[in-house]
């Protein structure tokens, strides 16, 4: 195999660890990535940073379930002071006793209207109207129904979709609280690797093709930030690789400055060393 660089012996604490062990330490070495703010179009298959909650009541104000007449109090008939038509606003003040309002579905609902009756049972004569007797709040949406204000959409580590993305916009939000995907990168090494075409004899065919190739020039951390684990796999079948050396990424003097868990009795192919970039 070829060893990229060597790093000092892990501290006692970090080497020959049972699997068990290993994997706990991997699993609470990890440290999220910054949060930042992103435009809804972008935040879709990123991650809630925070919980998200709803800055307004859903719906907003009281509103139309139906194409109808919002009627105020009384049996009726109700003599039609206007019309209020959805992404308007009703300025007409509240309906009194035998009053009543032209309404769309979606539309605002005045102010002392008991119900929305459907357009297809009301009858019409000039400017009266006559409807069967309903249930208060019959097909009118309340404001806050949905959700009062400060009600919690998601909790934090949602994953933003769809189902998410349409509440957020409903309720207000441009931007939503997210972390970045991480970056994974693969570096595959060895002396025995043959990238293309049949292996010869002694040599092993790449098992992963479609990998990009990394140059090893330079800074390996393009993207400061979003690297913060680096399991790395090597080919020995006893406690040391070849020549004794542990391969570690290294940038400066130290790139790998924590060790995170070394288990013991690795096997190639496994993950052995997890290294904490600090940096």
């Amino acid at each position: 195999m070829t060893v990229l660089a060597t790093a000092a012996a892990p501290p006692a604490s970090c080497r020959d660890l049972p699997w068990a062990v290993a994997r706990e330490r991997a699993h609470e070495a990890s440290v999220p990535l910054p949060a930042r703010q992103v435009p809804l179009a972008r935040a879709a298959g990123l991650t809630l940073a925070d919980m998200l909650c709803t800055p307004q009541p859903m719906p907003g104000f009281d509103t139309a379930a139906m194409d109808g007449y919002a009627v105020g109090p009384g049996a009726g008939p109700w003599r039609v002071r206007g019309a209020v038509r959805a992404g308007s606003a009703w300025t007409g003040g509240p309906l009194d006793v035998g009053e009543a309002v032209e309404i769309s579905t979606g539309a605002p609902v005045p102010a002392g209207a008991r119900a929305v009756i459907p357009l297809v049972r009301i009858d019409r004569s000039g400017t009266l109207v006559w409807g069967p007797p309903l249930a208060d709040g019959k097909h009118i949406r309340r404001a806050g129904e949905d959700a009062s204000a400060g009600s919690p959409l998601a909790p934090a580590g949602t994953r933003v979709g769809p189902a998410l993305l349409g509440p957020a916009a409903a309720s207000g939000h441009d931007t939503l609280p997210v972390r970045p995907r991480p970056r994974v990168r693969v570096l595959v090494t060895g002396d025995e690797l043959t990238h293309t075409g049949r292996p010869a004899p002694g040599r092993v065919r790449r098992p992963l093709p479609a990998l990009p190739r990394i140059p090893l020039t330079g800074d390996i951390r393009t993207a400061p930030g979003r690297t913060r684990l680096i399991p790395v796999t090597w080919d020995g079948t006893t406690a040391q690789p070849v020549g004794g050396h542990r391969p570690a990424f290294l940038h400066g003097a130290a790139l790998a400055d924590a060790l995170a868990a070394v288990p013991q009795d690795w096997r190639p192919g496994q993950p052995t060393p997890l290294l904490l970039l600090t940096g």
